[in-house]
């Protein structure tokens, strides 16, 4: 099977996986070399590596959910967010 992916697009993406999927580990194995992405707190670790010059001002980070219902009918559903910034 010939892969015509590049091997920057699933560096890429395993990256962005590990950034919204907090604690989980991945892992690339590409011609004997081997990429691991985490980001334990996810999002909020990705933005404190963007901090390579150490004049970003602190990381703010904030996160919650909600149960909500569209009508009195429908069922209930769960919506979760978080974001963190730096400015």
């Amino acid at each position: 099977m010939k892969n015509d992916f590049p091997h920057d697009w699933f560096t890429n993406y395993l990256k962005e996986q590990a950034i919204v999927n907090a604690g989980l580990t991945l892992t690339l194995n590409y011609k004997g070399k081997e990429e691991t992405f985490c980001f334990e707190n996810g999002i909020q670790d990705y933005m404190e590596t963007l901090n390579i010059d150490g004049i970003t001002p602190q990381v703010h980070y904030q996160s919650g959910e909600f149960i909500g219902r569209d009508a009195e009918l429908k069922p209930e559903y769960r919506s979760k967010y978080e974001f963190a910034y730096a400015f």
